[in-house]
C-alpha cells in the first residue's frame, strides 16, 4: 500500500521521518537525527510511563534502518552492539525503525537481552506496523509530507477524535472502515430513513445509519414493514 522508495536513501530523511512518527505516537525527542559520528543511535527519546503509585520516564535508543530498496532484513550484522550501545545513552530499551523487517536472528538477540534483564524492553515498528499506524491512525498528514505518491493512491483515515472510533455496519457489525482497506471492491451508505408525519403533512427523519452495501437491503425492507 505504501511505497516506502518514496523516501530516499542518500540523505537522513527516513531518521526525520523516524522522528517525526514517534513523536506523533506519543514520544519526546531527547536528541533529533543529526549529521556525524551518532555513536550507534539515530534517536534518543523518552516515553512517560504511570504506574499505580508513581511516573517515571523510559528512555528509548531509536536506531533506524531503511533497507526498502534491497529488501533485505535488519539482521544482527546491521545492529551491533546494541547492550554497549543502549548503556553507553544510559536508555532503558532499544527501538528498531525498519522499512523492511527484522530478522529471526535480531529478534531472538533482542529477546535474550530482555530477558536476561541486560534491557528493560525492545521494541520494533517494521515496514508494516508503520504503515498500518499511518493509514489507519490518523497520520494522514505524515502520508502526505513523506509518501505524496502513496498518500494519493491510498484512503487514509483523518484522525477527528484522540483515539481510533470504529464505524459499525448496523446490519452484521463489521467495522466499514477498516473493511475499505482491507478489501478495495467495499462499498457502504449512509442511509437516511422517513417518516410520513401526519400531523405536519411532511416527511420527518426517523433515522440515520451506516451499512455495508450489501446490507442495504435487508435495512431496506424491516422499514418497509
Amino acid at each position: 500500500m505504501i511505497d516506502f522508495n518514496e523516501i530516499p536513501y542518500t540523505n537522513d530523511t527516513w531518521e526525520l521521518f523516524g522522528r517525526d512518527f514517534l513523536r506523533e505516537r506519543g514520544f519526546f525527542i531527547e536528541s533529533p537525527p543529526d549529521r556525524g559520528p551518532d555513536g550507534g543511535k539515530d534517536l534518543l527519546v523518552t516515553e512517560r510511563l504511570r504506574g499505580n503509585l508513581n511516573r517515571y520516564n523510559f528512555r528509548w535508543l531509536v536506531s533506524c534502518k531503511h533497507f526498502a530498496k534491497s529488501a533485505n532484513s535488519v539482521s544482527e550484522k546491521d545492529e551491533p552492539n546494541i547492550l554497549e550501545r543502549v548503556s553507553s545513552f544510559k536508555a532503558d530499551g532499544f527501538i528498531g525503525f525498519y522499512s523492511t523487517l527484522s530478522s529471526s536472528g535480531l529478534n531472538t538477540r533482542l529477546r535474550e537481552l530482555r530477558n536476561n534483564k541486560n534491557i528493560k524492553d525492545y521494541s520494533i515498528f517494521d515496514h508494516k506496523a508503520i504503515e498500518n499506524l499511518l493509514v489507519m491512525a490518523g497520520y494522514s498528514h505524515l502520508l502526505m509530507r513523506y509518501f505524496p505518491n502513496s498518500y494519493k493512491a491510498t484512503k487514509p483515515l483523518h484522525l477527528i477524535f484522540e483515539e481510533y472510533e470504529p464505524l459499525f455496519c448496523r446490519a452484521c457489525g463489521k467495522d466499514i472502515l477498516m473493511a475499505l482497506f482491507e478489501s478495495a471492491g467495499h462499498s457502504a451508505n449512509i442511509v437516511s430513513a422517513y417518516k410520513w408525519d401526519q400531523e405536519k403533512n411532511i416527511y420527518s427523519i426517523h433515522d440515520v445509519y451506516c451499512c455495508c452495501k450489501k446490507c442495504n437491503s435487508s435495512l431496506e425492507s424491516s422499514y418497509r414493514t
